[in-house]
């Protein structure tokens, strides 16, 4: 089976408008090699907490940005409200005809550019349509998988809904919906200035990251509370995944949670460091419990992210060895290919 990252961010990010997309996103470019319903999901808390849905993390390609799903109850009706249900399936299908056709209208009275807004818009609701379609056919049993939602759904607290977030990507990788998951923790230019407070952190995000340069302690003790926040919610996602036989294991063995700052090493970077955690099991990948540290920027033993996004294709099938952008000027050796160190 094709691993399943989770791909959690946290911190500012550094993709400020959504036209700043220029090319696919790496939980794309994982997700679209797998024949599953969604490939991919993307969920998420932001500041503006009155949207269900955000463009701030995501693309499948230049200005072709991924919805991050906000609230919880739009991601749960979206993605698992549909299993079994035929009776509705009609009605459904005749309001997504309906704007398909308004978009067709609309389409012939705007110039080049904005038809091919359009075409991305057309293209995205017959998607939906042959996915409500396909999710419908699904055996209600599958539902016997999906945590059951609760009154925490309707919060519009970051804490809780966070926490939502984690057990709708749980159950959509358990129930086969999809392999891919993103969870953005506060992310994008305007999303990221976020009070946790339900962890007793005072401080919003954005004044936590300038605190962090002067090492104020109350700043540090703010994203140490955070951080083990987020990964008291991996290790449940972990737990469940280890209790569900795959294969000749679990599905633990066959996914990878892949942790790390949108935003690199801190607030206003500049990119110098970037550290990734990486967790699961993967045969392809050598794990357990290293850490390991590349040389500084341009010095010997260097190598740039691009080249931990292209060990992730490797490890699930597809083997990429030029994802992402690459620095002008800059030896192309490191900046290509796998990482031997964790590559088998």
């Amino acid at each position: 089976m094709a691993t399943r990252p989770i791909s959690e961010h946290s911190a500012v990010s550094i993709l400020e408008k959504v036209n700043t997309f220029s090319a696919p996103t790496l939980d794309y470019e994982l997700g679209r090699h797998n024949e599953t319903l969604f490939k991919n999901i993307s969920l998420g808390i932001s500041q503006r907490s009155h949207l269900d849905i955000v463009f701030n993390s995501s693309a499948a390609g230049a200005n072709n940005p991924i919805g991050t799903i906000c609230n919880p109850q739009t991601a749960y009706k979206r993605m698992f409200s549909p299993i079994g249900d035929r009776k509705n399936l009609a009605v459904k299908t005749h309001l997504l005809d309906y704007v398909k056709e308004d978009i067709r209208s609309v389409k012939r009275r705007l110039g080049s550019v904005e038809k091919d807004k359009l075409d991305r818009y057309l293209s995205a609701y017959e998607e939906i349509g042959q996915r409500h379609s396909a999710i419908a056919d699904l055996d209600p049993e599958v539902k016997n998988r999906i945590d059951p939602i609760t009154e925490k759904y309707r919060s519009s607290n970051p804490v809780d809904r966070l926490e939502c977030h984690f057990e709708l990507a749980t159950s959509a990788l358990v129930t086969g919906l999809t392999n891919v998951a993103t969870i953005a923790s506060g992310v994008g230019h305007q999303d990221f200035s976020i009070v946790f407070d339900k962890l007793g952190v005072g401080l919003e995000k954005h004044s936590i990251g300038h605190a962090l340069y002067n090492k104020e302690p109350v700043a540090i003790e703010a994203s140490e509370k955070i951080r083990a926040f987020h990964f008291e919610l991996i290790a449940r996602t972990l737990k469940k995944l280890a209790s569900i036989p795959e294969g000749d294991g679990t599905m633990l063995d066959n996914t990878l949670v892949v942790y790390f700052s949108d935003a690199a090493n801190e607030h206003h970077t500049k990119c110098d460091e970037w550290p990734y955690v990486i967790l699961g099991g993967n045969p392809r990948m050598k794990l357990g419990g290293r850490c390991l540290t590349y040389a500084d920027f341009e010095n010997k033993g260097h190598r740039t992210v691009n080249t931990i996004h292209n060990t992730l294709l490797h490890s699930s099938g597809h083997p990429v060895n030029e994802f992402g952008f690459k620095i002008p000027g800059l030896d192309h050796g490191v900046q290509e290919g796998p990482l031997s160190e964790i590559l088998t």
